[in-house]
Parts: structure tokens; C-alpha cells; sequence
């Protein structure tokens, strides 16, 4: 942690002295630390510290004594996103690290040779129901019987976060999150600046590679840029995403949705399985960037199961970030901060680890 709280000392702009009170950097910072770390309120922190530390103004009260710690954690967690963005840490990779993070798996190479996949999921994170209740509509989470926020990751073959999203209301789809942040765009924006690319695959070293997205069942029928592979679970096959999508947008159990409530849905003209297995739209041109060509071209594999639950053990890293489900620190207006200051300490600790841990 000495090494993380060095390269983030630059970055971090100090309160006010008149605020400061007992704090140092140190102290602050280890704070701050196990605030993402256990989600524990402020309060709690300020009664965890030794006396010596905490503010000497006892004419205060301790809520107020505790915001000293507050505009701390909040100005070191601006200081990491900073220091995160300057480092590259959440960013996409270019085709040498992107070809490393793939080999490192090596079962992969065999099962799905010259390819090089990214891994798409989502999750929600829970939160307190809001009072309004057009707010508290769009925050619900159908799935799993919830208010909460919404965000997805894209990870490399080990478990690199190259794309961390913003956060939506529960309510919000999956897939419908990928097309509203426009991630095939983005991803094609930057590959197609490579010279070695061409629709859809990568040449890296002497070999050309086939790029490529792996998802769940949620995934299939996604948009990507044209050339690119989408790698489907089996159990995608016939699945009946416009179903679950609507599940969300109209809160029905799609869990429960059998032969008979799947008939039902066709009856009311929502849904319906009989897709056809590719369809092309573009982009709007705009910002100086060409018109985007977006295709399914998806393959139903079993045996990419194995290999996308990378996605899955991400996920259940950022969660142990105990700020992202504590309820208490999560707000519209922090909410988007402390995911992108989570997702880089998950990628500081894949990388780093071994030399500056992190965990407790």
C-alpha cells in the first residue's frame, strides 16, 4: 500500500489546512483504503482511529469531526482516478499485450486458436430505494428483485479490465447498456487506427488473428464492429433475449417464462424467437469519424463457458471492494467515481500485487 499511496501523493489535492486538523496523508490514506475496501461509513472510521489522530476540535461533534475525514477520501479517490488514468491502467490494450493476456491461457489457444477475445458482463450494485418513485423505477433491477446500479466490464483472457462503463439504473438491459455506450464504436475507433488491422482481425507479430467478444446468453444477437466474432454460451441458442430485455423495461419474471409465457409474449407481439442470425446497421457519422458497420456474426460454443467465467471472478473482485454494495457511500453523484477507482485498483492488484498488496 506505501508504494500505491507514493504514486498517488501528486495527484491528491489537500483540504483546506483549516480542515485538516490531526489528519496526514498516511493516516488519511489508509483511510480511505479501507473505506473502498470495507464500505465502512466515516463515522465509523473516525471512532476506529487512534485518539491521537482524530480531530482535537471535541467542541465538534463526531459526525462533524468525521467530514474532516470525508473531504480526505473524497479528494484521495479523485487522486487514484487521476493517477489510474494518467498509468493506462483501465484502457484498451494494444495487439503485443492483448496476444500476452491471451497465451497466459494457454487451454484457450487450443480450443479456439488465432483468436483474441475480450469478455463482456454486467452487474448490478445494490442501493437504497430512492424515495421518488420515477427514480425508484428506473433503479429497480427485475433480476434480482432489487434497487441498484447498473454497470458492465469488458476484461481481457486473465481477468484485465480494458473497459469499465458508467453507471445506469438497474432497470437498464445488459445489451441495451453496451448500444447506449456506443462500446463497438469505441472499440473500433481504436483498432481500425492500427495499421496491421482489417475488418475484424489483427495481425500481431507474423500472425493474424481474429478478434473477437465473449458473453453469456444476455449478449446474443449483440452489435459489433463488422469482422468481428461474437462467442456465445450454448445456452444462448434459444434463448429469447428480446424477452429478457423487455423483462427489464416491464419488470415480468422472464425467469419464469416457460413454453406457455413465451407464447403469451408472442401473443402481446413483445419478443418472439424466431431472429434472424445476423443483421448489419451503421453508426451516424459525426466527430470527423467514418460510418461504423456493426454485424452479428455469433457462434453458439459450449466450450466458451469456461473460459468467459473470467468475467465472472472480475466481478466478484470489484465486489470485494466492499463500497460498491455497502449501500452507504453510493450516490448519483459518487457512484460513476468510486467504480472507475475500483476497477483500477482491481487492475493495480492483478499487476502488482505480488509487490504491493492490497488485500486485508
Amino acid at each position: 500500500m506505501e508504494t500505491l499511496a507514493r504514486s498517488v501523493y501528486e495527484h491528491v489535492k489537500h483540504p483546506h489546512m483549516t480542515w485538516n486538523s490531526k489528519y496526514d496523508y498516511g493516516t488519511a490514506f489508509q483511510s480511505t483504503m479501507y473505506m473502498l475496501r470495507k464500505g465502512d461509513s466515516n463515522r465509523f472510521l473516525f471512532h476506529m482511529l487512534p485518539p491521537s489522530m482524530r480531530s482535537d476540535n471535541e467542541a465538534l461533534p463526531s459526525s462533524d469531526r468525521a467530514n474532516t475525514l470525508r473531504r480526505w477520501q473524497r479528494r484521495i479517490v479523485k487522486g487514484i482516478v487521476e493517477w489510474a488514468d494518467q498509468q493506462g491502467l483501465v484502457r484498451w490494450l494494444t495487439g503485443a499485450e492483448w496476444r500476452s493476456d491471451t497465451e497466459k491461457v494457454e487451454d484457450f489457444k487450443v480450443d479456439f486458436p488465432n483468436i483474441l477475445p475480450f469478455f463482456v458482463d454486467g452487474t448490478p450494485l445494490p442501493t437504497f430505494a430512492p424515495g421518488d418513485a420515477r427514480t425508484a423505477k428506473i433503479m429497480w433491477n427485475s433480476k434480482h428483485a432489487e434497487h441498484a446500479f447498473q454497470i458492465f466490464v469488458l476484461v481481457s483472457p486473465i481477468g484485465r479490465i480494458v473497459y469499465s462503463s458508467h453507471v445506469e439504473g438497474g432497470k437498464m438491459h445488459d445489451k441495451t447498456q453496451w448500444e447506449k455506450e456506443n462500446v463497438s464504436k469505441s472499440l473500433y475507433d481504436h483498432y481500425s487506427s492500427l495499421s496491421r488491422y482489417r475488418e475484424g482481425k489483427l495481425k500481431v507479430g507474423n500472425q493474424v488473428y481474429q478478434l473477437a467478444i465473449g458473453g453469456d446468453k444476455a449478449y446474443r444477437d449483440l452489435l459489433v464492429p463488422a469482422g468481428w466474432q461474437l462467442l456465445i454460451t450454448k445456452s444462448g441458442e434459444d434463448h429469447n433475449v428480446d424477452a429478457e430485455q423487455s423483462a427489464h423495461d416491464s419488470g415480468w419474471d422472464y425467469k419464469c417464462l416457460g413454453a406457455t409465457g413465451e407464447r403469451k409474449m408472442k401473443e402481446m407481439g413483445v419478443g418472439g424467437s424466431d431472429k434472424k442470425p445476423a443483421k448489419k446497421k451503421s453508426l451516424p457519422q459525426g466527430d470527423g469519424f467514418p460510418v461504423v458497420d456493426l454485424e452479428v456474426c455469433q457462434k453458439f460454443d459450449p466450450k466458451i463457458a469456461t473460459y468467459r467465467c473470467v468475467v465472472e471472478r472480475v466481478m466478484k473482485a470489484l465486489k470485494r471492494w466492499k463500497v460498491l454494495t455497502s449501500c452507504i457511500h453510493l450516490n448519483a453523484t459518487s457512484v460513476n467515481l468510486f467504480t472507475r477507482c475500483v476497477s483500477a485498483l482491481t487492475n493495480y492488484q492483478l499487476l502488482h500485487d505480488h509487490q504491493d498488496s492490497l488485500t486485508w
